[in-house]
């Protein structure tokens, strides 16, 4: 709906959120059991391996929900997936059935950069390609908490 209020040039319902896109894309892809958390006072993303350690904010309140919005992380299956769509646009097909062997072996994205790591071209399309994605699929969860990242 963001993206419809301003084809039709109506300003955002979102609020805008002064979070880093990538800090917040890291907790999302991070494991199913980890609980980070963004302080919307001041957009900062706390991740869990920071609480974890009892390095977080000393005023960590997860009840304060006008402050603190939990991020739970969503594991891997949204990177691998990112991983399938990229292999579908590789060309040679020698290359793309490599890497879907690397994702289909015992360590997917070890062995997928391994392989990727001698074609310099796709090694460079992918970084953007999972970027692209990451960086999405962040703008999105905000979106989703009506929020939206503001503009620097």
């Amino acid at each position: 709906t963001a993206l419809t209020e301003r084809a039709v040039g109506r300003p955002s319902s979102l609020t805008a959120l002064a979070v880093d896109l990538d800090d917040l894309a890291d907790v999302i892809d991070g494991n199913t059991s980890s609980e980070s958390y963004i302080d919307l006072s001041a957009g900062v993303v706390w991740p869990a391996e920071i609480i974890d350690l009892g390095q977080g904010p000393d005023d960590l309140d997860p009840a304060d929900t006008s402050r603190w919005m939990f991020v739970g992380g969503e594991g891997s299956q949204l990177a691998y997936a990112d991983m399938e769509r990229f292999i579908a646009t590789v060309e040679p097909d020698a290359l793309s059935v490599k890497l879907r062997e690397a994702i289909n072996g015992k360590h997917p994205f070890k062995g997928f950069l391994a392989v990727l790591q001698r074609h310099d071209e796709q090694f460079t399309s992918w970084h953007r390609h999972r970027d692209d994605a990451r960086i999405g699929r962040a703008r999105h969860w905000l979106a989703e908490r009506g929020f939206a990242p503001a503009r620097t």
